[in-house]
């Protein structure tokens, strides 16, 4: 099996693939400082170079962040790419609490009514609440799959295991009580509410639908319709932050984040050589995955991009760590806990540019170079 990290700056874009099937993780980034043209040039010519290269063609979303879905979101505007994918994996995400109630749709909702239109956490939200619609532009709707722990599938001459996100996971008690005191504080708005249970409750029929193995394609597109005019109803109203609520919009900002990385597809092959991590949090790490992973693989895509806010001393060893990444300026830079981990013998491919990352402040080199160079990276594993 091949490797290919794409170098796209502080985002994801990994091709896994043998001579005829492509395995395609994520395609996006936040900041793109390594080349002239433009994500959309970017994402379109991969399409193209992988039409000609490969007979099937499979995609994993691993998360809605820009920095992983944005490629994807710009083939989506281009006419004639609804066949790009056979098939696209996508996390589940209708958690619920023991009261039933999805907590992080609704965040999503929150998120997209509250939030300027400039503002990362409406992007994210917007990327999630209208994904069916999107996805329909890249694939056919009964190709879309929601994945979760113990799902199983083949590409490129590989057995797949998928490790995370579990489906009865529920979120800590604090982000239980956000949701909880957002909607007392809203509830005289009485058209956000019944606009939010109906998106909700439409995202539970989704999810359900697009987890059986014979869809009904024709009932995906109408669910779909359906989402894009509840989000067009959201778009209709004015509404302001509660003032009554002890969390201001940049820290539920930020704990939207956090939420959105737990979310990530976590995965490897039966083989155990390479482990995809998206960008899966510290905690599901040292709670849940530390268990589930394998002693040593032969490569492992580090999660969210190297840095500091992410790394758990419960990763396991890799001859190869591949590190995808870049400059952006609300993020840290490549942890120093990665020269040495755990495997200190092992290798460090990286995008950084050679001048965001924490071992390089140290004093340290990276042997390869691959920090210096805007090629992709390739490995034969």
């Amino acid at each position: 099996m091949l490797v290919v990290m794409h170098n796209v700056g502080f985002g994801d874009c990994f091709w896994l693939c043998n001579s005829e099937e492509l395995l395609w993780v994520d395609c996006g980034s936040s900041a793109y400082p390594c080349h002239t043209f433009s994500m959309s040039d970017f994402s379109a010519d991969l399409l193209n170079y992988s039409r000609r290269l490969f007979t099937k063609r499979t995609a994993i979303i691993t998360h809605f962040h820009h920095g992983h879905i944005s490629g994807f979101k710009h083939l989506a505007k281009n006419a004639g790419n609804s066949d790009s994918f056979e098939r696209v994996f996508i996390p589940y995400l209708y958690f619920v609490n023991s009261s039933g109630k999805p907590l992080f749709l609704e965040m999503a909702v929150y998120a997209y009514t509250f939030f300027s239109k400039k503002s990362l956490s409406l992007k994210t939200a917007s990327s999630i609440l209208k994904h069916p619609s999107w996805l329909a532009e890249i694939c056919n709707l009964s190709a879309v799959q929601c994945v979760s722990t113990g799902f199983t599938f083949n590409q490129a001459g590989n057995l797949f295991s998928v490790l995370w996100p579990d489906r009865c996971y529920s979120f800590d008690k604090f982000v239980e009580k956000v949701v909880q005191v957002l909607n007392s504080a809203t509830e005289d708005l009485a058209d956000f509410h019944e606009i939010k249970n109906a998106i909700t409750d439409r995202f539970n029929r989704w999810f359900i639908s697009i987890s059986e193995s014979e869809k009904d394609g024709a009932y995906l597109y109408e669910l779909s319709e359906e989402l894009s005019g509840l989000v067009r109803q959201l778009d209709e109203l004015t509404v302001e932050w509660p003032n009554n609520v002890p969390l201001g919009k940049k820290d539920f900002g930020q704990l939207f984040t956090i939420c959105n990385n737990s979310t990530s597809i976590v995965f490897h092959d039966s083989n155990r050589k390479i482990l995809m991590n998206g960008d899966i949090t510290t905690d599901i790490i040292d709670k849940f995955l530390s268990s589930r992973y394998e002693k040593h693989y032969k490569a492992i895509k580090v999660q969210h991009h190297g840095t500091k806010s992410h790394y758990s001393s419960l990763l396991p060893s890799a001859s190869n760590l591949l590190i995808s990444t870049g400059v952006h300026k609300n993020y840290g830079k490549i942890a120093v806990d990665y020269k040495y981990h755990p495997y200190r013998w092992g290798n460090r491919w990286c995008s950084s540019g050679g001048q965001h990352c924490q071992i390089r402040d140290r004093g340290y080199v990276c042997t390869n170079g691959s920090c210096f160079s805007c090629m992709p990276i390739v490995l034969r594993i």
